[in-house]
């Protein structure tokens, strides 16, 4: 259940955002626009996807579960990426 959000990278995005709030606290940065959050999350998550799908094009063959899952779903995933790149 937990591991199409792993393969997907949502963690490190969850990371990436937390981060965020957590150093815009911290250095009394008032007020933060509502838009760098899903910004942020939106923007990290296509770096990752775009690099494992980069991965699966140049390897001989899915080396990981992550790989595999990527190939797997690669048309949606890149479709994904522009999407939200538009």
């Amino acid at each position: 259940m937990l591991r199409p959000a792993i393969y997907l990278s949502l963690p490190v995005v969850l990371g990436a955002v937390l981060s965020n709030r957590m150093a815009a606290r911290l250095s009394d940065v008032d007020p933060v626009h509502w838009a760098t959050t899903p910004v942020l999350a939106i923007v990290v998550w296509m770096i990752y996807t775009t690099d494992r799908l980069l991965d699966i094009r140049h390897a001989p063959g899915p080396i990981t579960a992550r790989h595999r899952f990527h190939a797997e779903h690669a048309d949606l995933l890149w479709g994904g990426i522009g999407g939200l790149g538009a």
